[in-house]
């Protein structure tokens, strides 16, 4: 009986062993990619994907070189060749394709990595941003004459064009999110580019929430 016990024993054991590297095969085989801000946690994409972006990368969009390096930020996947690749494609002609929102993502992205790009392109990042801060300045209704139909005609176009432009303007967000990037960046934005982003971040102030505000000022701090 004591021999069958034992028996009994040791193979409860052994399925427990088995079970229990059965468990830390699949946890082993499962993806998982941290966000951590901590450089020290820094992941690396599953070989295949990162194949499929070297393969497909001369053929990426505008919108597309930004969306991954924002990617590779949210997953804090520091990968040298990788980011220097995509910075590559993000030449000053795409960074000027850019909307609002990528251009936003994009310093993000190097801000959350802290990978630092070359002052040439931080030029042309600041040329590409600096049409995008500017303030808008709606031009003064002209007075009714006469009820006339061309004088609500032309105040329609107006406000269509006004629309157009706040959408082709940086949102609080984004904004936040920009002035968050170039602080962890450590950037030196020209005097020229500062005196259009205050007042763009002022103007945009009231739409952000509080930790927007803070990551801004956070950012200009740094």
């Amino acid at each position: 009986q004591q021999a069958e016990a034992t028996s009994s024993s040791s193979s409860n054991h052994h399925n427990q062993q088995q079970q229990q590297q059965s468990l830390d095969a699949t946890q082993a085989n499962r993806l998982t990619l941290s966000s951590s801000s901590s450089s020290s946690s820094s992941q690396q994409l599953p070989w295949l994907l990162r194949r499929l972006l070297l393969a497909h990368m001369g053929s990426f969009r505008p919108r597309q070189f930004a969306n991954t390096l924002h990617a590779l930020g949210k997953l804090h996947c520091r990968d040298t060749q990788l980011v220097q690749l995509l910075l590559q494609g993000l030449s000053p002609r795409v960074l000027a394709q850019l909307k609002p929102q990528e251009l936003a993502n994009v310093v993000w992205g190097l801000g959350r990595l802290r990978v630092w790009p070359a002052e040439p392109w931080m030029q042309g990042f600041y040329a590409a941003s600096a049409a995008l801060l500017q303030p808008m300045n709606p031009a003064p209704s002209r007075a009714v004459a006469n009820g006339s139909s061309r004088t609500y005609s032309e105040s329609g176009c107006r406000t269509k064009n006004l629309q157009q432009q706040q959408q082709q303007l940086f949102k609080p967000q984004e904004l936040a999110n920009l002035v968050w990037g170039l602080g962890r960046l450590h950037a030196a934005p020209p005097a020229a580019w500062l005196l259009l982003l205050l007042p763009a971040l002022q103007q945009a102030a009231a739409g952000c929430s509080a930790q927007q505000l803070s990551n801004a000022v956070w950012g200009l701090a740094h």
